[in-house]
């Protein structure tokens, strides 16, 4: 992982069907960030979304039409979505705000 100039307060990992390995992280000051290595990629570091609060839980998932989703549980009691791949270009969105802080998120595609 890059030094993310915060410290990380959430991390998750997914391993695709081809073959990536991708990290996720959520910083302190709001950053959302993915490593990813694998699948012909050589080690790489990006910044994807920032999201103006401290990030305290962050879950992925890649869908099957190709589009990986990044859900990050916000001090301020927001749940945001970061997404791109099928497609579709880097989007960030607020899903909920639930008024208390969010602690831990899960996502399951069925």
């Amino acid at each position: 992982m890059a030094d993310e100039g915060a410290a990380v307060t959430s991390i998750t990992s997914r391993v695709t069907s081809d073959g990536v390995m991708h990290v996720f992280s959520g910083t302190s000051t709001g950053t959302m960030s993915e490593t990813y290595v694998g699948g012909g990629n050589a080690l790489t570091n990006a910044t994807m979304a920032h999201v103006g609060s401290s990030i305290l839980s962050i879950t992925a998932q890649k869908t099957p039409d190709g589009v990986m989703h990044v859900y990050t549980g916000l001090e301020n009691g927001g749940i945001d979505e970061t997404c791109w791949g099928g497609g579709n270009s880097l989007t960030t969105s607020a899903l909920a705000t639930l008024g208390s802080t969010v602690i831990t998120l899960g996502c399951t595609y069925t």
